[in-house]
């Protein structure tokens, strides 16, 4: 009978991936695992996995004989990691009906940021509207459950919260942050959303409190009857998802968001739940 040993590594880059497959492959009988937001301890005849305060997430695994093995491993994906850690410029990874996807690189983070821009016949102002209309967005924003205003702080700033329904077996997230809307001239309205904590919507159990890194809206009117929409998305959804799960998140969704916005702002308003 053999004994396992656990250990932890806090990176969730692709390339610690591409490790732990060849560490599986290649060093047979070794057996892999990931045990994502453990919370209990469960003792089997060839596993052994202990609760710990200081760790619940990507718990690997494997044979305590590779241990040194995997260390060195984990060591050489970290290395990995902050090499592609550095900022860089947009990449276009997406143009497909109308809609332009580019990614970026952040300093500091394995989450891209992702900038999406499309161009929708309809005025500015109705845009801006729709924008505004926080009980009726989840009708366009894919897995939003609610949004509503927790505070009007001035014409120009009000503090928000969001809650959006994750698909198994994700937790839900939720994100409480404030808007600023800038004027930059009378063709152009720019609304930049960021996190913030407040007491006026405490964490729930159960949602994870995910992170607005930067989120922005640009308007740019072009015709009266046609506005540029750019959308910069980053945002960190925490709980045990791994980055590279979320780099699919940011690049999917700010897509969807524009499609269904475009398709909203387009009906008329007589028509329009």
């Amino acid at each position: 009978m053999e004994s396992f040993g656990i250990y932890y590594c806090r990176d969730n880059s692709t390339p610690l991936l591409f490790i732990l497959l060849l560490h599986l492959t290649v060093l047979k009988p070794v057996m892999g695992m990931i045990i994502s937001h453990t919370n209990y301890g469960i003792n089997q005849s060839r596993f052994s996995i202990i609760k710990t305060p200081q760790f619940q997430e990507s718990l690997v695994i494997t044979n305590i004989n590779h241990r040194l093995f995997f260390f060195i491993l984990c060591a050489f994906a970290a290395d990995m990691s902050h090499a592609q850690k550095q900022e860089s410029d947009w990449q276009k990874i997406r143009d497909e009906d109308g809609i332009q996807v580019y990614s970026a690189a952040v300093s500091d983070s394995d989450i891209i940021k992702v900038k999406t821009e499309v161009i929708i016949a309809a005025p500015l102002e109705h845009i801006r509207q729709i924008l505004d209309d926080a009980p009726q967005r989840s009708r366009w924003i894919p897995y939003l459950e609610q949004s509503k205003v927790l505070q009007h702080i001035s014409d120009t700033q009000r503090l928000e919260y969001s809650h959006f329904d994750a698909p198994w077996p994700a937790s839900d997230r939720d994100f409480v942050y404030r808007i600023r809307l800038q004027h930059k001239n009378n063709n152009q309205l720019i609304f930049q959303m960021q996190s913030e904590r407040s007491p006026l919507m405490p964490e729930q159990t159960g949602i994870v409190r995910a992170e607005l890194i930067e989120s922005v809206y640009t308007l740019s009117a072009l015709q009266p009857q046609k506005t540029r929409v750019e959308l910069v998305f980053h945002a960190d959804f925490r709980g045990w998802l791994p980055d590279w799960v979320i780099n699919i998140v940011q690049r999917h969704l700010p897509f969807m968001m524009l499609k269904n916005l475009r398709a909203r702002a387009v009906i008329p308003e007589s028509k329009r739940m």
